[in-house]
């Protein structure tokens, strides 16, 4: 679709086209046919995951390098990741399109837990954890033991 923004004054025809040429330059945004993906630097993350999370299980696609930037975003922001690269790499001859590599480092992801307060001379105490990313899956799964006065010790588990 171009769009074209024409001003008609009496003495002078001017002829806006920022419009045409911003949407031009958009649409010639080159597409890469991508045919596999390959994920390294994973730890405790699962490649079949990542595939579902970032929703490439259906290949071949076609990407431009702005949505590869946002592939590499959203793995980014997951909280799992503290770097990712992305690379699109041209296949060897016999075989076509392009493969889309991500080249992660993985964050620590369990998280401990420790509370300690004081108020109307009773002692409340937690400890526990509880890890973000459990199975390379982006599962929430912790525990947490509560002791609250001299009252009988308390566990919460949860999961997400």
């Amino acid at each position: 679709m171009n769009i074209v923004i024409m001003v008609f004054m009496t003495k002078n025809i001017i002829f806006f086209l920022s419009f045409y040429f911003l949407i031009q330059a958009h649409t010639r945004a080159q597409n890469y046919r991508v045919e596999a993906v390959d994920f390294s630097g994973f730890v405790a993350s699962q490649k079949s995951w990542a595939l579902k999370y970032l929703e490439l299980e259906k290949l071949p696609l076609n990407l431009s390098e702005q949505e590869v930037e946002r592939l590499r975003l959203k793995l980014l922001t997951s909280q799992v990741f503290q770097e990712v690269e992305t690379k699109l790499q041209k296949r060897p001859h016999p075989q076509k399109g392009y493969l889309l590599r991500f080249n992660c480092k993985e964050k620590w992801t369990l998280i401990p837990v420790v509370r300690g307060v004081l108020g109307g001379g009773t002692p409340l105490l937690v400890l526990g954890g509880y890890d973000i990313h459990s199975f390379g899956k982006l599962w929430v799964l912790g525990a947490e033991f509560r002791r609250y006065g001299s009252e009988t010790p308390g566990w919460v588990a949860y999961a997400k």
